[in-house]
């Protein structure tokens, strides 16, 4: 018999077998019916909160964002902060929810980043970029009317360093997630700043002014994934 939980508690208990026959089977090989048998519930349950395993690995993804999301509206409205200001706090947001999940983190790039699952990443991407480039525009605009920001193409630079991120998280996912390569702090700080100087570029910004890792961010990334490697997961 299925235990009474709240929809919310339900879901998150899919989410979590979902995400760990994932990695232990990968995405291809793990059904529905093994998803379900793991926690001892019907087919119909599954099929009450998602359509598919797609969907699965979507709300894996939307359930990490969402905090995110809700954290990069109230930094968007303020009244108090500057462009930069803002600007710096996302960055400083993204990485302390994420930093804060970590084990979770790992685990869905280490998911989404196989290459069975390209298609699924290349959608997650594109959703996130819609809904973060209009946010982070507003706030380019705002820099434009403060005088900290020289840009005539708000919308588009703000994809644009949506996309020149994405593009550094493959690289560092990749750099992170390969069990034979070591990984050299110093290269991935390396990319970190030349992103930095990239977005100051294009965003007309002073030099130094955007921050996109805390001095000891990465330390503490590289240093939970080695556990998680130790640790067989």
């Amino acid at each position: 018999m299925n235990r009474r939980l709240d929809p919310k508690t339900r879901k998150d208990e899919l989410l979590d077998a979902a995400g760990q026959l994932f990695l232990k089977n990968g995405y291809r090989d793990t059904s529905v019916n093994s998803i379900v048998e793991s926690i001892g519930v019907s087919k119909g349950t599954f099929y009450y909160y998602f359509d598919s395993k797609e969907d699965v690995l979507d709300g894996l993804v939307e359930r990490l964002s969402e905090p995110i999301y809700e954290e990069i509206d109230e930094i968007v409205s303020r009244d108090s902060s500057t462009a930069i200001e803002k600007l710096n706090d996302i960055f400083a947001a993204s990485r302390g929810i994420k930093l804060d999940r970590i084990d979770e983190v790992l685990r869905i790039l280490k998911l989404i980043y196989r290459p069975e699952n390209l298609r699924l990443l290349d959608r997650i991407e594109t959703s996130t970029l819609d809904e973060i480039a209009p946010k982070i525009a507003r706030v380019v605009r705002q820099g434009v009317g403060e005088g900290k920001l020289k840009t005539r193409y708000p919308q588009e630079v703000s994809r644009l360093i949506f996309s020149m991120g994405t593009d550094l998280n493959k690289k560092t996912a990749e750099t992170l997630l390969n069990e034979d390569i070591e990984v050299d702090i110093d290269e991935l700080a390396r990319k970190y700043e030349a992103y930095e100087n990239a977005i100051e570029r294009i965003l007309g910004a002073a030099e130094g002014s955007i921050v996109l890792l805390g001095e000891d961010d990465l330390d503490e990334f590289v240093s939970h994934l080695s556990k998680m490697k130790a640790g067989g997961n």
